[in-house]
């Protein structure tokens, strides 16, 4: 960062165009909310803004941004545990029924079509579980 600010400064004082300049240095970083700031800056320079002001406004938004941010973190996290009950509760239940009710235990083991509908269950427990998975990996990269 050190480096690129130095560049700037060495451009600027040596007789290059601000926005030249800021082009320049924008394109030192891959951040998004950085490109948003020299976008803001740049804009800010051609119409003779008041910048102090200007970054004010900037920083109370990017604190806006960051709250909802970590507000969805939060969110989501408490959306996936409950997703991850309710995926697991269906087998527990299964399993409890089993336990208790001679009917149904009748039904799933008993019966010529009982062990494939609790193997088609099974894996449709499997499928939501791991389709689950997939979801978190590819939100977490």
């Amino acid at each position: 960062m050190r480096l690129a600010v130095s560049s700037f400064l060495t451009r600027v004082r040596g007789g290059m165009a601000i926005e030249a300049a800021l082009d320049l240095f924008e394109h030192h970083f891959a951040e998004e909310h950085f490109r948003d700031l020299m976008v803001a800056i740049r804009f800010n320079f051609h119409h003779r803004g008041d910048l102090p002001r200007l970054l004010e406004h900037m920083e109370s938004q990017l604190y806006r941004i960051e709250e909802e941010m970590i507000h969805r973190r939060i969110s989501s996290a408490h959306d996936r545990r409950l997703c991850w009950l309710i995926i697991l509760i269906g087998p527990l239940i299964l399993l409890f029924r089993l336990m208790t009710d001679g009917m149904t235990r009748e039904l799933f083991l008993h019966h010529a079509l009982g062990p494939v509908l609790l193997a088609i269950s099974l894996c449709g427990t499997g499928l939501a579980a791991g389709g689950l998975w997939l979801i978190q990996q590819r939100m977490t990269q």
